[in-house]
């Protein structure tokens, strides 16, 4: 299953299953990971844009599509737009006010995302790990509740695979009887730190457990820690992927260090 028929296929799940959090966490999750087409007024000028806006019972909302054969087919013929990711996108409607509108028309692959859920990803994708420092002093094997982390965090690690050499998942007790997930990496570039704990921390978001304490430890491989670590976690499985590299003309959004801004 191609990444926009998955986007599709969420995106209908959450609506047959609209009280099931996990269907919304799984639909939202997928949307930040993918490439979306943004409906806009008029050709992108360098790294900005122009959306349309369409209100939606007094709510306002930018358009977007998982393809341009499905903006084709709301708008009727051929339209200005923008190909951004999720990620950016929700980063350029931060306190905006506005909603996003996925397929619009679509019947069952439509999801409308009010302005209070695009704030909520907003929150999660730039929240910060904090730093803490604690001993432990026990480890122990997760239960079945912690299931949907070890999915997610597959799915967001992936990426990411190739920065350091291994994974483990597994229970953990601290000295003052906090009892929490911790994720320990094993040989990561210390540049790459920031990024892994982020999208670790980004995947309990999304993986359905309410209020638990999740770490993340750096370690390397002659660790002392690790062996007890090892014993009761799980390892992930994890493919490093190589980037693709290829040649392309300028899209407003690829560059993450300067993101379009709406007008």
């Amino acid at each position: 299953m191609n990444e926009k028929t998955y986007l599709n296929h969420l995106s209908n799940i959450r609506k047959l299953y609209h009280e099931d959090t996990d269907a919304h966490l799984q639909f939202y999750n997928a949307l930040l990971d993918a490439q979306l087409f943004l409906l806009l007024n008029e050709e992108p000028q360098e790294d900005e844009l122009l959306p349309q806006i369409k209100d939606i019972e007094s709510n306002r909302y930018v358009l977007v599509f998982e393809n341009e054969d499905r903006l084709v087919d709301f708008c009727g013929n051929v339209a200005p737009y923008a190909a951004v990711s999720g990620r950016v996108l929700i980063e350029m409607l931060e306190g905006q006010e506005i909603g996003l509108a996925f397929n619009l028309n679509a019947k069952a692959a439509e999801a409308l995302l009010p302005k209070d859920v695009v704030e909520w990803l907003s929150e999660v994708i730039r929240q910060v790990p904090e730093m803490y420092h604690a001993k432990p002093k026990a480890f122990f094997p997760l239960d079945q509740k912690a299931e949907r982390t070890l999915v997610v965090l597959h799915e967001k690690l992936a990426t990411v695979a190739s920065l350091a050499k291994s994974f483990f998942l597994s229970g953990v007790e601290y000295d003052d009887a906090t009892r929490g997930i911790l994720l320990a990496i094993i040989d990561a570039d210390v540049s790459a730190e920031p990024i892994l704990s982020k999208m670790a921390h980004e995947a309990v978001a999304f993986g359905g457990i309410q209020d638990a304490v999740f770490d993340v430890v750096f370690l390397k491989k002659n660790d002392q820690a690790l062996a007890s670590i090892e014993k009761q976690a799980i390892k992930l499985q994890l493919t490093k992927v190589e980037p693709k590299t290829h040649v392309q003309r300028h899209i407003p959004g690829a560059d993450p260090d300067k993101p379009p801004k709406l007008l």
